[in-house]
């Protein structure tokens, strides 16, 4: 490739934004974390909004199998991005999709308000569409400025 990598980037978008924090807050080896739409966040709400993805498996779950939601509640918990948000060392930029029906932004504005302060936000119009690569286009492009910056200023 013969670019120098000069940062370690923990990068993730939906689920994977999700694993991001939870490694960066883990390992503190990160020297930025970007994540986009971040999932696993509020699951306490997320089960009850009307939503996509991996809030509509919890509800369809808890439709079969209601005497397990305290287990299912008490498991979901532990991998609660909220709780990892707020280890997290590193510089963040953190992107937000106004009207996402998989990831609501009001789960990711939960998360970002965890985040210590040394955080970018970046608000996009929607997240999970057809539309993603496009709308999201200027984050990923601001993630590979970060990346190549020596000194990351917030």
């Amino acid at each position: 490739l013969n670019t120098k990598v000069s940062k370690t980037v923990y990068y993730g978008f939906s689920f994977a934004g999700a694993m991001a924090i939870q490694a960066a807050a883990i390992s503190n080896e990160a020297d930025l974390l970007v994540t986009g739409a971040p999932t696993f966040g509020w699951h306490e709400l997320r089960r009850h909004l009307p939503i996509n993805g991996s809030g509509a498996e919890v509800r369809a779950f808890l439709d079969q199998h209601p005497s397990q939601e305290s287990l299912l509640m008490e498991s979901l918990n532990y991998f609660d991005s909220l709780h990892f948000a707020s280890k997290l060392t590193c510089p963040i930029l953190v992107g937000i999709g106004l009207i996402d029906e998989t990831v609501p932004a009001i789960t990711v504005e939960a998360i970002i308000e965890k985040m210590p302060t040394h955080r970018m936000r970046r608000a996009f119009s929607h997240s999970h569409c057809e539309q993603d690569e496009l709308i999201w286009q200027t984050f990923i492009d601001e993630m590979i400025a970060l990346a190549h910056q020596d000194v990351i200023d917030l």
